[in-house]
């Protein structure tokens, strides 16, 4: 906000301001003294010498640019002049704040390059705008240092207030978006929901291309950090990473996403979404999602962690996600090494992550990685072995039942109930699987799949023992059913039917055994083969034919034909009678 200092010389109308405003007849006029006229000539020349001094007073006192309300601490801007000249009054400043920057504007530091270098604790307020850093290759940065705190957006911040994006139109960049201290002084960076940090394309001249950790911490509570990459010869951090020749630093991650950013490499490249070395990372909630590693194939090359690098660096996975990164040689999700230390917490999760080893996790850590009950690492996928996990390191994990989730890489939607060895034979729904005892720790170089065992059945089949004889519906409806799903190496013990004979109308079929009482469960289903036997019943005498007279013995002549013949032999007797009486 501009502000103009006048100051008046006279108290009769006043020459100098009369003259500033070009009102040359009045200086034709003006008299000096009670009566007394001066000339045309002197009078101008004593209203130049006025004017100049009205110049000077106004160059030291005059126009200042001022962000309103700098009073309080609190500099609001419009443009990059008012941007600028708040950090420099807040640096500069006697005490260490708190301090804030109310953006009323979008801020464009241009071509000429800039560094906004916070050296006292200050909150930036984005209300909806952008922060964009110019075009430069290098000297265009958000920095924080010297034991100073910088927060984009407020704890207690509403959306409008914390909204805010950090980005850049330079085509490459030498520097990340944001630095937090440097080797000789430390810095604290807090991001909140509504701050974007996004667009960079970073030459890899230094690790990360949104935020670079080189002395200090960073508390991320929300906000998102997407679409960024480094692209160099050997390295890494797609988003956040730290300097491994400095000292340690701490990286909080308690919310938001790190999402979408990519690390490439010809030689290697390491840490798609974070890289961190001898460092500390805590992830208490949001999610590292989507990020990847981009390289050219060749024998010695070795890209690690498509979510997240972490080198001698200790971490607490207690809550949040490392989900669907991709393009690691070891550890689609996440790579651990050195001697780190990593606890994954209950609820934790790492799935869906894509790599060649270790799909999901891959370690190398003497330290170890201890897994507890409840934490899942499932459906990740990996090219060659370890579908979830490759173990090069010390691990120690829970029941993989204990992850109460359903297996879906193999669209079989079946509970997850062991840890199954993934190496050669992979693992696949149909196969004969190892499950692995996870009682210990393990020790050794071993690929793992979370995944089920597909249950192994025994079923039951009859045959005909007698030639030229099928069986009947009442005898194969006696077939057992074997319910309980058996394991890999159990016995089965063959189930008889529930009759042993059965009649039927011309004879009985009788069981006579099956082809073994006991089994060995060594493929998907055993099968009991089991024997019926028919005999033909023995028919009734009564009921056979008589061939001497050509009728069946014990048969009744029909009623009808009986009366027939009755009133033929009646009328047989009356025709006879009659013929005697004649005769007489």
């Amino acid at each position: 906000m501009t502000k103009l200092v006048f100051v008046e010389f006279s108290k009769k109308h006043n020459v100098f301001s009369a003259c500033l405003f070009g009102r040359e007849s009045l200086c034709d006029k003006i008299k000096i003294g009670n009566k007394r006229e001066m000339s045309k000539r002197k009078a101008k020349n004593l209203i130049q010498k006025c004017i100049s001094f009205i110049a000077v007073l106004i160059l030291s006192v005059g126009i200042v640019t001022v962000p309103a309300s700098a009073a309080d601490g609190t500099y609001e801007v419009s443009d990059f002049a008012e941007f600028k000249e708040a950090v420099k009054e807040i640096n500069a400043a006697s005490t260490d704040g708190p301090f804030t920057i109310s953006l009323k504007g979008d801020i464009a530091f241009g071509a000429d390059g800039y560094d906004a270098e916070f050296d006292k604790n200050t909150t930036i307020l984005g209300n909806g705008h952008t922060i964009e850093l110019g075009n430069v290759f290098s000297n265009a940065q958000i920095s924080v240092d010297h034991g100073a705190t910088l927060s984009l957006g407020k704890k207690d911040g509403t959306a409008k207030e914390n909204k805010l994006k950090i980005t850049t139109t330079a085509p490459y960049k030498s520097q990340a978006l944001i630095r937090v201290g440097r080797r000789d002084a430390v810095g604290t960076l807090n991001m909140y929901d509504g701050v974007e940090v996004c667009g960079n394309k970073s030459n890899g001249a230094s690790n990360g291309s949104a935020v670079t950790l080189v002395r200090g911490e960073f508390n991320m509570y929300g906000g998102d950090i997407h679409d960024n990459t480094i692209k160099a010869g050997a390295y890494m951090g797609g988003a956040v990473a730290n300097s491994p020749y400095t000292t340690p630093t701490v990286f909080n991650m308690y919310g938001g996403s790190i999402r979408d950013n990519t690390t490439f490499s010809i030689d290697l490249s390491k840490g798609g979404g974070v890289f961190l070395v001898n460092s500390t990372f805590n992830m208490y909630g949001g999610s590292i999602n989507g990020n990847a590693l981009d390289w050219q194939e060749k024998d010695d090359l070795t890209p690690y962690g498509g979510g997240g690098f972490l080198l001698n660096t200790d971490a607490i996975l207690s809550g949040g996600k490392i989900a669907n990164n991709k393009n690691a040689y070891f550890g689609g999700g996440i790579y651990v090494g050195g001697e780190s230390e990593v606890q994954i917490k209950k609820d934790f999760k790492i799935t869906g992550n894509y790599g060649m080893n270790g799909g999901g996790l891959c370690s190398t850590s003497s330290k170890g990685i201890t897994v507890e009950e409840g934490a899942v690492i499932a459906n990740n996928e990996a090219y060659w072995n370890g579908d979830d996990v490759s173990n090069y390191g010390t691990i120690t994990l829970p029941s993989a039942s204990s992850m109460n989730t359903k297996l879906t890489t193999d669209g079989s939607n079946r509970s997850i109930t062991d840890w199954y060895l993934d190496d050669e034979p992979r693992w696949e729904a149909n196969n004969v699987h190892q499950i692995l005892d996870v009682s210990k720790p393990i020790t050794e170089k071993t690929f793992l799949k979370a995944a089920y065992e597909n249950p192994y059945t025994v079923a039951y089949r009859f045959v005909s023992a007698t030639t030229g004889k099928d069986l009947p519906a009442e005898v194969t409806g006696l077939l057992p059913a074997d319910i309980p799903e058996y394991l890999f190496g159990d016995t089965a013990t063959a189930i008889r039917p529930a009759k042993h004979k059965v009649e039927v109308k011309d004879g009985t079929w009788e069981f006579t055994g099956y082809d073994a009482d006991t089994k060995i469960i060594d493929s998907r289903s055993v099968e009991f083969v089991g024997s019926w036997e028919y005999t033909i019943r023995q028919q009734n005498m009564g009921s056979q034919n008589d061939s001497t007279n050509g009728t069946k013995t014990g048969d009744t002549m029909p009623i009808g034909m009986l009366a027939v013949l009755m009133l033929a032999a009646a009328a047989g007797i009356a025709f006879c009678g009659r013929k005697l009486y004649k005769s007489r």
